[in-house]
């Protein structure tokens, strides 16, 4: 990816981040006003899709989660593909310091969840939560502290927060799938041999790929497999071109970056992140769920991304990152423990209970304040130090 194009996206995550902190705010003060049972009200409308006989019906939150989200993990995914095809991780130089950190920063929270709920197998199924990056909090929190933070490891960031996602993406399609239906998961195949073929034959109609892609998502809804493996499918399908053509990858994820940043993942936000303050409890910060994601995140998340990025560049196995020392890296590696969106995200799937859910919302805030306010004292520390 030309260095031009990597800072403007950047730059657009920064701004990103910075919106949906504020719609976080403004999700909170909903929830905790007056406005609150409309707010549930709107969260558990039913709203009907489809045409004849053929239509679902779904609580509007769950529109939002597995219809929206779709849209929002095909562009990751075209994000994703761009990345390995010309971008960061496109030669193993440049992939592998993030690679290695985003495997430390996945396994150490994990192992500290499973470790603390190991007495309650049924919290088990919420391991990945805390082993989630926010890209674009964590990008808005590394730009608010300006020139202490060096451009390599916000481009660091990014890389591992991408590698982070394609982990989430795994864990979604392996861990969080119900009842299967064979006939819709045969005519979700059938629709992505469709695109495969239309890829090999170099077709860059995007309607063509966009309309069997809508045909594969309404397959995919009704197979139980989670709805937003269809938007990554699609994504990784869509061809990039060559010199000689414009990409319909890069026009693809260029249309759909304004919805996405300024519609899809703030409505997400507003309707997954509004906690209500009386539902919480201080007592149950200290569950064994709670500590879970509250510790993997700020403490699990700082310490794998560190110590594996330290180890790699302390044994030579990869180059050290331009301008940055080691107390630099330590609070990226915490930054990187902002998991706030995929982490509710997965907190979504994991638990259908609304006592779980609400602890979750509270914990992944709790956790991702944690770890950005960690990590703006650590580079606030460094700065000083160089300056002394």
């Amino acid at each position: 990816m030309p260095v031009r194009s990597l800072k403007r996206f950047i730059q657009s995550t920064e701004g990103t981040g910075i919106l949906l902190f504020f719609i976080l705010c403004a999700a909170l003060l909903t929830a905790n006003s007056s406005f609150y049972p409309l707010y549930q009200h709107f969260i558990a409308l039913p709203a009907r899709v489809g045409w004849g006989e053929f239509n679902l019906t779904k609580p509007m939150l769950a529109w939002i989660n597995d219809g929206l989200m779709a849209i929002f993990f095909m562009g990751l995914a075209l994000e994703i593909k761009e990345e390995m095809l010309v971008g960061a991780l496109s030669a193993p130089t440049k992939a592998l310091l993030p690679c290695v950190g985003a495997l430390g920063g996945i396994t150490v929270p994990a192992l500290i969840y499973l470790g603390l709920t190991h007495a309650h197998p049924i919290l088990q199924a919420g391991w990945p939560i805390p082993t989630a990056t926010d890209v674009a909090l964590s990008l808005a929190a590394a730009a608010a502290l300006g020139k202490r933070v060096p451009n390599s490891l916000k481009v660091f960031l990014l890389a591992l927060a991408i590698v982070d996602d394609v982990a989430a993406i795994v864990m979604i399609a392996l861990m969080y799938t119900h009842e299967l239906s064979l006939v819709s998961i045969a005519l979700a195949l059938l629709g992505v041999i469709f695109l495969l073929l239309l890829s090999l034959a170099k077709v860059r109609n995007l309607a063509a790929y966009l309309l069997v892609g809508l045909l594969i998502w309404l397959c995919v809804l009704r197979s139980g497999v989670h709805a937003t493996l269809a938007g990554v499918m699609v994504g990784f399908i869509i061809p990039f071109g060559d010199k000689d053509t414009s990409s319909p990858l890069v026009s693809l994820k260029k249309a759909l970056q304004p919805w996405i940043n300024y519609l899809i993942l703030p409505l997400f936000v507003f309707f997954n992140g509004g906690l209500h303050f009386e539902s919480a409890s201080l007592n149950a910060l200290f569950s064994p769920l709670s500590l879970g994601i509250v510790l993997g995140l700020c403490v699990g998340k700082t310490l794998g991304i560190f110590s594996a990025t330290y180890l790699c560049i302390k044994f030579k196995i990869a180059p050290k990152l331009h301008e940055a020392d080691t107390l630099q890296l330590l609070g990226i590696s915490a930054l990187g423990g902002i998991g706030f969106t995929m982490s509710l995200f997965l907190a979504s799937l994991a638990f259908h209970v609304p006592y779980y859910e609400t602890l979750c919302r509270q914990s992944v805030l709790l956790g991702s304040t944690l770890a950005l306010l960690a990590g703006t004292m650590i580079f606030v520390f460094s700065a000083r130090g160089r300056v002394n």
